[in-house]
């Protein structure tokens, strides 16, 4: 009768272990401070890491420290190695005891940048008349749409394959062939139509006004 109680204390023991066990296991897995940092707060205790007399340990940003405990020296103060650890930072008398461990990988999601072709929808037309802003000679998709989209202002352009330039009489450098193959516009009501032979592309979430649609011209009938 005596033995049984002792026998069921003695399997708690062993439980306990188990469980303690278990504990510092998810203790080991884990970073008790960021990956390289430089300080550490421990004890109420500041410690600037790989600082202190005989500390050789350098942090990195591959490795984090885990299982630490703060020990004071002295005649009767314990040692890291007591502690099953390494001696990293030292700050008077006290010193930080730390497992090193490399960092757990981490994985990156980036999104990708929208294609030019995605930012715009393009449609056989030009913008409203005399409302451009800005004009190049640059007489493809690429080379217009980059401008339109690395400005905030604009909110679509019409583009030209050919080489397209105008008269530019009053401005600040007066030229017979201004070059306008790419024009830049504001909000404005776009004029879609296949005469201009140019492509007009509005900025995806520009709000433009009511687009115009050009009607054709009645064809008269021969008089007999």
């Amino acid at each position: 009768m005596i033995a049984f109680p002792v026998l069921l204390i003695a399997c708690g023991a062993q439980l306990g272990s188990a469980a303690r066990v278990s504990v510092s296991n998810m203790r080991e897995d884990a970073c008790e401070f960021p990956c390289g940092a430089a300080t550490a707060a421990k004890d109420g205790i500041s410690f600037t890491i790989g600082s202190g007399k005989d500390i050789t340990y350098t942090p990195s940003a591959t490795t984090c420290l885990t299982k630490c405990s703060v020990v004071t020296g002295g005649m009767f103060g314990s040692s890291c190695a007591d502690k099953g650890g390494e001696k990293v930072a030292k700050d008077g008398s006290s010193k930080l005891c730390c497992t090193s461990m490399t960092c757990p990988e981490t994985t990156t999601t980036t999104t990708a940048e929208p294609t030019l072709e995605e930012k715009f929808e393009c449609k056989p037309g030009q913008g409203a008349a005399a409302t451009t802003y800005h004009e190049t000679g640059d007489n493809s998709f690429e080379s217009c749409a980059a401008l339109c989209d690395a400005d905030a202002e604009c909110q679509g352009f019409d583009f030209t394959e050919a080489e397209s330039t105008h008269p530019e009489l009053f401005g600040s450098n007066p030229t017979m062939k201004k070059k306008d193959s790419c024009r830049l516009y504001k909000a404005n009501k776009p004029r879609f139509d296949e005469k201009s032979h140019r492509t007009y592309c509005s900025k995806q979430g520009s709000e433009e006004e009511e687009p115009v649609e050009e009607e054709e011209e009645p064809v008269e009938e021969p008089v007999e």
